[in-house]
């Protein structure tokens, strides 16, 4: 298994940024750190994968300048636990054992490693509707402490032509790794204190709705938490986040699934 990894979008990794893991009712969770294999410079699967994708593309990309992106070189520790999703064996085990839950996962092993190639060889309609979504073959991380160092990567990619999807030539990117190794600090104290005041408010929030709606199932209630995050108690956040210059964006959505999480 390769060691090193990539993750486009950031070219930081904060403990703020670190979203839990939540099951969604299919086989593709949200959450996680989200990496795919890093052998060489010249190739990076899931950047492939989204220039054949502009819809996915122009999705994911930077709105200031899509065709600038930032991208983080991931080195794990050596003993990391990492699950191998792929072959009828290991899918049956993640079925029975773990029952289909990521979450279950997360709380003995380190990650899971979904071998795209692997599971698209299985024909049954079963498995091919839920794995195809993830496109490429990928490592979703559990946990930050894993992680031995990363690096910094400017990608510069060639800018689409107008008729993108005519085209015959593929568009080229060029990849600048910086060697200067990182380490990824611990949490911001007044950051982790805001967390453990919001997890208190909204698990009284929650006590309330289920008194109030009795029938209504966990995932509805984090949908009710969720946007309560994005609503009321973002604005705290952001003042938190402003002192220690984190990105807006990642720092919500962690906060979202973590919270979620808490709740559900």
């Amino acid at each position: 298994m390769c060691m090193e990894y990539i993750n486009v979008g950031t070219d930081t990794l904060k403990r703020e940024y670190m979203s839990a893991i939540i099951d969604t009712g299919r086989l593709k969770p949200a959450g996680g750190l989200w990496c795919t294999e890093f052998t060489t410079p010249d190739y990076i699967p899931w950047m492939d994968y989204m220039l054949e994708e502009p819809s996915v593309f122009f999705r994911k990309a930077p709105l200031e300048n899509p065709f600038k992106q930032k991208a983080v070189a991931v080195e794990l520790k050596g003993g990391a636990k990492i699950f191998q999703l792929k072959g009828n064996e290991m899918y049956h085990l993640f079925k029975d054992k773990y029952a289909g839950s990521y979450e279950a996962l997360s709380e003995r092993l380190d990650g899971v490693f979904i071998d795209i190639m692997n599971l698209f060889g299985d024909t049954r309609e079963e498995v091919w509707d839920n794995y195809r979504l993830f496109g490429v073959s990928t490592l979703i991380l559990f946990n930050l402490d894993i992680i031995n160092s990363y690096r910094k990567i400017k990608i510069d990619i060639e800018p689409f032509e107008d008729d993108y999807y005519y085209s015959s030539s593929f568009p080229q990117y060029r990849v600048e790794l910086d060697e200067k190794e990182y380490r990824i600090e611990g949490i911001n104290p007044e950051y982790a204190a805001l967390l453990e005041d919001l997890y208190k408010r909204l698990k009284d929030f929650v006590y309330m709705e289920k008194i109030k709606y009795p029938k209504v199932s966990s995932d509805e209630i984090a949908y009710m938490v969720y946007k309560q995050i994005t609503g009321k108690y973002l604005k705290e956040v952001e003042e938190v986040i402003k002192k220690d210059s984190l990105n807006p964006l990642l720092v919500s959505n962690s906060l979202a699934t973590n919270l979620v999480r808490k709740v559900k």
